[in-house]
């Protein structure tokens, strides 16, 4: 009945979205020193297709660490495998975690600037915050299974609060590294 109102949400969304991947893309310019010498659309196009990369991301970690908890209570449960098959569950999840960040984080420290003359796949930046966001990742998923009483506190917006916490912490990893 009201599609159009949606599909208004939805590119608003997006455009606002993409403010904080723009800002990213002048933080990194300012960092290499360099003046932004692509127009205004190829920038927001930019923004937009990062935007997007990181919120699959997003979503397949969040997917991966309710699945994998999910999956290695039931193996754990279940007597079809060995004992230790659990804990190899777990550690192929987080290594399959570090690719994915890993894979990521290395485009978007390649697209983000305006130049691209100086990249490495393999840096120490790169891996850093690879790191830095798996073990954040790791953290925060701990701490919101066992400690956290936001839902309680907030309610349904709890989860978007955690959420936005969740995002926080990554951006600034990727600032570090």
């Amino acid at each position: 009945k009201r599609g159009g109102l949606l599909s208004f949400g939805v590119l608003a969304a997006l455009f606002l979205s993409t403010n904080g991947f723009n800002t990213l893309i002048k933080t990194f310019n300012s960092c290499h020193k360099v003046i932004e010498n692509r127009g205004f659309f190829q920038t927001r196009i930019t923004a937009l297709i990062l935007t997007l990369i990181f919120s699959a991301v997003a979503i397949f970690a969040i997917i991966l660490s309710t699945i994998s908890g999910i999956l290695i209570d039931w193996i754990n449960s279940s007597n079809y495998f060995f004992n230790d098959f659990g804990y190899y569950t777990y550690v192929f999840s987080i290594v399959i975690l570090f690719i994915i960040f890993y894979l990521v984080i290395t485009s978007i420290y390649y697209f983000a600037p305006a130049i691209h003359n100086k990249w490495k796949f393999f840096s120490s930046g790169s891996t850093i915050a690879s790191l830095g966001c798996v073990a954040i990742s790791l953290i925060f998923s701990y701490y919101l299974n066992n400690f956290s009483t936001y839902n309680k506190i907030y309610g349904s917006i709890g989860v978007l609060i955690a959420f936005m916490g969740w995002v926080y912490l990554i951006s600034v990893i990727l600032l570090i590294g």
